[in-house]
This record gives C-alpha cells, structure tokens and sequence, in this order.
C-alpha cells in the first residue's frame, strides 16, 4: 500500500464483495408507562432479537407518557341557569329553542315492545288470520318504527301463506 499526497494505492487486495440488502427491521410497540404530570415524556428503542442471515432483527419501542396537569373543578349539570325542572335518573336533557332552556325528558328513543305470545292456529280455509297484534303509546318525540318479525309455518303440499303487516 502507498501513501501520498493525494490519498492511498493498494495493489493485490480484492475489493469488498457487495451484499444483497437485507429483511427490513421488525417494530412493535413495546411498554407504554404513565409518568407524573409535567414531566418530560421518554423513548426506549430496545433490541428484542439481533436477527441475521435472511432473518429481520426485532426491536421494541417503549413509552413513558406524561399525564395531563389536573383540571379545575367544573360544576354539577342540576345546577346550571339555563336547566328547568329536576334531574331523575334514566332522562336525557332536551333543549327548548323557543324559551332557550334545556328541560329533563324521558330517552326519546331505544323502546322496545314485545309480543309476549304467539297463538297458533289452524287451518283457515282462505280466511285471514291475526297471528298477533301490539298496541305502542304515543311517544314524547316523532319517531319511525324499526319492525321486525318471524313466523315459522309447517304445512303440506300445496299450502300457501301470505304474510304483510296489517
């Protein structure tokens, strides 16, 4: 090997073998810690397998997060200007436009109703049948009907049966 002014020679030495790129890194999430508020948050990148030849190396990314500063103190919902009449438990708060005002009100929605027996009944000859009927009270607010229903029928050749709410 000869050293100069501009730079080294080497003779007989073979140059390095170029090698094929190796499987991309593993990366999964690793400890994820809460830390007290107002510190700094914190970043471990830890080696969980060293890989090699053809197989990806592993690593584990750790977390320490910082709380949030506590806040203040808010108030109770029962005791907001704009609320009229009294908190019972299971309403939901509906707002008047007109006078500006929310009112407690029973949930508006989420009803069910059921049949609680189903008849059977027999041959018919042609005639209508009620299989069931279901009698829903008024609603506080407008609301559109979810229905759904099943029937099961036996029956021999030829028999036929129409069914549609009525």
């Amino acid at each position: 090997m000869v050293f100069g002014p501009g730079g080294a020679q080497a003779n007989g030495i073979p140059p390095l073998a170029a090698g094929q790129p190796g499987p991309p890194p593993q990366l999964a999430i690793g400890n994820v810690n809460t830390l007290a508020a107002g510190s700094s948050a914190t970043a471990d990148l830890r080696e969980t397998a060293p890989g090699g030849p053809g197989i990806p190396s592993a690593y584990a990314l750790d977390l320490g997060l910082p709380q949030g500063s506590p806040g203040t103190v808010g108030f109770l919902i029962a005791s907001a200007e704009d609320l009229v009449g009294t908190l019972v438990n299971g309403a939901t708060l509906l707002f008047n436009s007109a006078t500006g005002k929310f009112y407690p009100a029973p949930l508006p929605f989420l009803f069910a109703y059921n049949v609680t027996g189903i008849p059977t009944t027999g041959t018919s000859g042609g005639q209508v049948r009620t299989l069931s009927s279901l009698t829903i009270p008024a609603q506080t607010q407008p609301y559109l009907p979810l229905v759904f229903a099943s029937v099961e029928v036996a029956g021999t050749v030829n028999t036929k049966v129409d069914l549609w709410p009525g």
